[in-house]
């Protein structure tokens, strides 16, 4: 096998630039996303409703981790994924023909961000649906870099190294810091990823819950860091009984969730009366023009939040809002005390540019 494979992947090279090329090509045409950019229509805000909105910023589609984001199509995103593949392709040919077919698409379409001037929330000029979102999320999400058990043989995918580790921790001390909770408090991590926050928290007698809709991220939390309360699923109203849990936490993860209303719905069922409420995530607050909205606004984040929009929503579903800290995207607008140098992030454990908010169910 490997004395043939400079010559399957010579043929491989031949056989996608004259078949497969084209047919990704004008397939990716068709898509939805491409009609409304050259109509330039522009979508009601997904949230409100209001038929008002401004340009921000503009996304040119330049990195293949985000195309899934961006099609109605989950046929279509199978061929550009190349998900049959997998079944009979060699593992590098599969690789080979993901890596040929993303990058086939770079540069061929955008993504427009408005900003509503009805309820302040910035969106995807795109009328995303849930199920496409949670496609995206459970089949194709970290798609190129996932590993597989070698005992198992399912696919995991999980992050390692001290900065994310570290960082995750910090989310734990902070949340249990800011809330006062204790053991045995049950404690719920909306988009738990590979589980690090959950580990901190049960560590520390905390009963931790996390959810999360990539299965590669939950069997490595399952798997490798033995949390036996994380599931893959999508996160709603039905997900749980009501006031299951004394908190909630999620880490720059409502920025990817389509369905808000949906989201802070479930947080109110979900918790009980007093339960505490932590969510991060970018903040179009601190990033003022001319500057790049890129950290703020990027292709995997359907909305993009201000402190006012995060506000209003959080009260309108039965919050009292305790906090509000924004991170600038300079961390040397902080005191020393407020940063945790080694790591990068605010000492309430938030990336720059982020904003943090703690809520208390009324």
């Amino acid at each position: 096998m490997k004395a043939l494979k400079p010559l399957m992947r010579w043929m491989f090279d031949l056989t996608f630039d004259t078949l497969a090329r084209p047919y990704i090509v004008k397939a990716w045409e068709a898509a939805r996303i491409n009609q409304i950019n050259q109509r330039n229509e522009v979508i009601p805000c997904p949230y409100c409703g209001s038929t008002g909105s401004e340009f921000v910023s503009r996304w040119v589609i330049d990195h293949p981790d985000f195309f899934g984001l961006f099609d109605d199509s989950q046929d279509r995103l199978r061929v550009v994924y190349g998900l049959s593949l997998k079944r009979f392709m060699p593992s590098f040919l599969y690789l080979k023909y993901r890596e040929k077919a993303l990058e086939t698409l770079l540069g061929r379409s955008h993504i427009d961000y408005r900003r509503c001037l009805a309820c302040d929330l910035t969106f995807q000029n795109y009328p995303h649906t849930a199920q496409s979102v949670n496609f995206y999320y459970r089949e194709l999400y970290r798609a190129r870099h996932l590993d597989r058990d070698a005992r198992s043989g399912v696919e995991l995918y999980g992050r390692d190294d001290r900065r994310w580790i570290g960082q995750q921790a910090q989310i734990g001390r902070y949340f249990l810091q800011a809330t006062g909770l204790a053991a045995p408090a049950r404690v719920l991590e909306i988009g738990c990823a590979e589980g690090w926050a959950c580990k901190y928290l049960q560590d520390n007698g905390i009963t931790a819950f996390g959810i999360e809709p990539s299965i590669p991220m939950v069997n490595y939390a399952r798997q490798v860091l033995g949390l036996q309360n994380v599931i893959a699923a999508s996160y709603t109203t039905d997900s749980y009984p009501a006031e299951s849990f004394d908190g909630a936490f999620s880490h720059h993860v409502i920025e990817h969730i389509y369905d808000l209303r949906g989201l802070l719905s479930a947080l109110a069922k979900h918790l009980k009366i007093g339960g505490y409420v932590l969510v991060q995530t970018p903040c179009i607050d601190n990033v003022q023009p001319p500057h790049s909205y890129g950290r703020v606004l990027s292709g995997g984040h359907i909305y993009g939040f201000s402190e006012k929009f995060l506000r209003q929503a959080f009260a309108s579903h039965g919050f009292e809002v305790l906090e509000c800290r924004q991170t600038p995207c300079d961390l040397a607008e902080l005191g020393a005390e407020d940063v945790i140098a080694d790591l990068g992030i605010s000492a309430w454990a938030d990336d720059p540019c982020g904003i943090s908010v703690l809520a208390r169910k009324k």
